[in-house]
Formats: C-alpha cells, structure tokens, sequence
C-alpha cells in the first residue's frame, strides 16, 4: 500500500506552537472516505492534548475538531 503527503496544521511536540506542516498518510484502503477539508478549527480541548496536558502523544499531531469537507472517494457499496 502506497502513501501522500498531505498539507496540515499542527505541532511536533508538546512544547511546539501549532503552525503548518506536511504529513504522510497512507493512501486511502477499499472501506475508507477520502475527503478533502476546506476548512478546520480546533477547540480549547485540542490544545490541552496537544500539549500533553491530558497525557503522552504520539506526535506530529493534527488537531481539527471541527471541520468542512467534500467527499473525494468512497468505497463501493
């Protein structure tokens, strides 16, 4: 299975600030929905994990948890 490179928003570490970056993705199997975002926020919740305050985390790390995207490919029905 190949991979992307994607364009995103968010932090390497804990102590980092959030800002852009490139991350890899696997491409998308025969079960997923690619979609692709047009817009994302996050919430005060983010912060806090993306800062480790709720625990370890694996990073880079993306936050989004509010989003507006399009459909790009579904799996067939």
């Amino acid at each position: 299975m190949g991979s992307m490179i994607v364009n995103a928003y968010g932090a390497v570490s804990a102590t980092d600030p959030l800002g852009p970056m490139t991350i890899e993705r696997r491409d998308p199997g025969p079960h997923d929905v690619q979609i692709a975002v047009r817009y994302a926020g996050i919430c005060h919740s983010d912060i806090h994990t993306v800062r480790s305050e709720w625990g370890p985390l694996g990073t880079p790390w993306s936050p989004a948890t509010r989003s507006r995207a399009r459909s790009r490919r579904s799996a067939p029905t």
